[in-house]
């Protein structure tokens, strides 16, 4: 039974995203352990709001690859959408997925068995970009979200798990208000 481990940078919905896709891989007989814990791959979801987001991204992937030297490196998130090729050239990366291809992981890296290259899987996403966090205090949820995510007047790109994700998050987060 091959191990797989989760890093979650930036917001809540990375986190609910990550909490997703690692019951999927918990669904298709991985066992899911601590990054510590000498896993065979790691899922790192990154975040690209911060100045920082490449740096942090550079240290986790030392961090696997000093952790487990033949463990498998997927990057996936917000960071993996917008810089895909940047990424890909961090060494230790072996797959870089993007914003329509995170919810499908499993099948898509289906063995995860390190290639001579890093894979990188991003569909064009012309249509639902920029996506840009924007926050304050003066703007609603519900402008923070439109802008965010516009899944109200475009056909998501995402697989109707992850837009379920995304409409839980939204409806969650306007629950604690």
């Amino acid at each position: 039974m091959k191990k797989v481990a989760f890093y979650t940078l930036g917001c809540k919905l990375n986190y609910s995203e990550t909490s997703t896709i690692s019951r999927k891989f918990e669904e298709k007989g991985y066992l899911k352990v601590d990054f510590t814990d000498q896993p065979d791959i790691f899922i790192i979801n990154t975040c690209s709001v911060t100045e920082n987001a490449d740096k942090k991204c550079r240290k986790i992937v030392r961090e696997a690859r000093a952790i487990s030297p033949d463990g498998y490196i997927a990057i996936i998130g917000c960071y993996a959408q917008l810089k895909p090729k940047e990424i890909s050239e961090i060494p230790g990366v072996d797959a870089v997925l993007g914003a329509a291809e995170k919810f499908r992981l499993v099948e898509l890296l289906d063995g995860f068995e390190r290639q001579p290259e890093p894979r990188i899987l991003n569909r064009s996403t012309s249509s639902i970009l920029p996506i840009r966090c924007t926050t304050g205090p003066g703007l609603s949820l519900k402008y923070r979200m439109d802008a965010i995510i516009p899944v109200r007047s475009a056909p998501s790109p995402w697989p109707g798990e992850a837009a379920e994700v995304i409409r839980s998050s939204i409806l969650s987060a306007q629950s604690t208000k």
